[in-house]
């Protein structure tokens, strides 16, 4: 199990997409360095924080939709067994857009549920 915990701690740091875990209530818990490079952000300024945080993300989608509304119904349907993908536009720190593509989907770790997050930058 330790070389499989190992091998996994090196395919989160080493990937060339963003990888984030978040809690169930849809708090950061952890993210790799490219996420952090992605928003222009140390992991501390994303920690903590909700995607749809102010600092993070508008408060509209480009869909015209709220971003609290939607990652809401986003959670929801992980927390309910369906696996998510779809656009998520963020900020980085200075106020410029990401725009990612975002997977999202549920497994169970030291018996609590989190949500593994992947994100491809789609920006261009």
């Amino acid at each position: 199990m330790k070389n499989t915990n190992q091998s996994f701690l090196n395919i989160f740091d080493s990937a060339n997409v963003g990888i984030l875990i978040i809690d169930v209530d849809a708090s950061f818990i952890d993210c790799n360095k490219t996420a952090a490079l992605m928003m222009e952000r140390t992991p501390e300024e994303i920690l903590g924080k909700r995607p749809q945080d102010p600092e993070l993300s508008p408060e509209y989608q480009p869909n015209g939709k709220l971003s609290a509304e939607l990652a809401k119904k986003y959670i929801t349907k992980v927390i309910n067994g369906e696996d998510m993908r779809f656009e998520w536009l963020h900020l980085k720190k200075d106020g410029a857009e990401l725009h990612v593509e975002i997977s999202l989907f549920g497994f169970n770790s030291d018996d609590k549920t989190k949500f593994l997050v992947i994100w491809k930058d789609i920006t261009d």
